[in-house]
């Protein structure tokens, strides 16, 4: 026997509205998806404007985060692989929008409300060869079949870890790869904030495999 934390509906609602702020700071509607450990949703929140598929996909990230305690997009990110974009190695991600001018892109650090610099994923290339184990020949291939088609194993969803336990999942639908990051994050920036004060610790990090 052993003690286990739950999540609340209240730590999803402010997971939610964290994750929708900075959405709404990045200028790309989302749907956001908070499931229990069981993958079963406490809260599904569509903004005005997203897309009318996001709330299935963004619960079907959460599901398997939760489920399979780990990030989507690990299984078919290769583990050594190089970075698609060479500003993910200094914990940055692109500015989504291009420049005006010829030049290269800008790097735009991710931060949380509280000011927090936040770790990103080395590489969003969820389909690159060789070592993604659910890609074609590798050892988790078919695995997105399982559960109906609920399983994803694509950039978006990002387990809650609270004192080294899964206790539910996160899932995002509405924009780019680093875009559903960014999001992802700022959900669990706000948890580790929430519980702070109870001395409880929350895994902020977009890579996260248990």
């Amino acid at each position: 026997m052993k003690q286990k934390w739950k999540i609340e509906r209240a730590d999803a609602r402010a997971m939610v509205d964290a994750a929708l702020a900075k959405a709404a700071e990045i200028g790309v509607p989302q749907t956001v998806c908070i499931a229990d450990d069981g993958g079963f949703p406490l809260i599904i929140e569509r903004m005005d404007g997203a897309r009318i598929t996001g709330p299935q996909i963004a619960w079907n990230k959460a599901f398997t985060a939760a489920g399979h305690k780990r990030s989507t997009h690990l299984f078919n990110t290769p583990p050594n692989g190089p970075a698609r974009y060479a500003g993910c190695l200094g914990r940055a991600l692109y500015d989504p929008f291009p420049p005006r001018a010829p030049g290269p892109r800008r790097l735009v650090p991710v931060r949380d409300r509280a000011g927090h610099r936040l770790p990103v994923a080395r590489t969003h290339l969820f389909n690159t060869p060789p070592n993604g184990p659910a890609l074609p020949g590798n050892e988790a291939f078919g695995i997105q079949l399982s559960f109906e088609g609920r399983f994803a194993v694509f950039v978006g969803g990002f387990p809650i870890v609270v004192e080294g336990e899964v206790i539910g999942g996160v899932g995002l639908s509405g924009g780019n790869g680093e875009q559903d990051t960014a999001c992802g994050l700022a959900a669990l920036s706000a948890l580790r904030d929430r519980l702070a004060g109870d001395g409880l610790s929350v895994v902020v990090a977009a890579d996260i495999k248990k």
